[in-house]
């Protein structure tokens, strides 16, 4: 009975002490932005058809979402710029490009990333994973 009572109470111990705090994943999510289709307007610009490329500049706010569409990061688009050398396949003088990092990122089902008022498609946890924590989003 004594072995009985110690038992218990050692139970009892153990559910009332606090648990440790979970410890929420945190990633960092990392990526690039172009955007094809723009008339070249000089060495660095990049002006466009399309009002993406009048818009993108260095200092802009990206924004990532998760899978309810709540804002889990935020972060500015650095070296924003027309990049002439690295893609001209289509003839249409380069590409607009732009990089992002969001630090201390949550878990979630999903991701997504807006600029200004257009939004990637969705991205799975899994996604990211097999990326290592990367993307290369193109707007065409």
């Amino acid at each position: 009975m004594r072995k009985l009572v110690v038992v218990f109470a050692a139970m009892l111990i153990g559910a009332c002490s606090p648990a440790a705090p979970a410890t929420p994943a945190n990633h960092t999510i990392t990526g690039t932005l172009s955007f094809r289709g723009f008339t070249a307007s000089g060495a660095t610009e990049c002006t466009g058809a399309y009002s993406i490329a009048d818009d993108l500049e260095t200092g802009m706010q990206v924004v990532l979402l998760d899978e309810a569409g709540t804002t889990i990061g935020a972060a500015e688009l650095t070296n924003a710029g027309r990049d002439v050398v690295s893609d001209n396949t289509h003839g249409d003088g380069g590409r607009c490009t732009g990089a992002f990092s969001f630090a201390a990122v949550p878990d979630a089902a999903f991701y997504r990333v807006r600029l200004g008022v257009r939004t990637s498609e969705q991205y799975s946890k899994a996604d990211l994973e097999a990326s290592g924590w990367n993307l290369d989003l193109l707007i065409k």
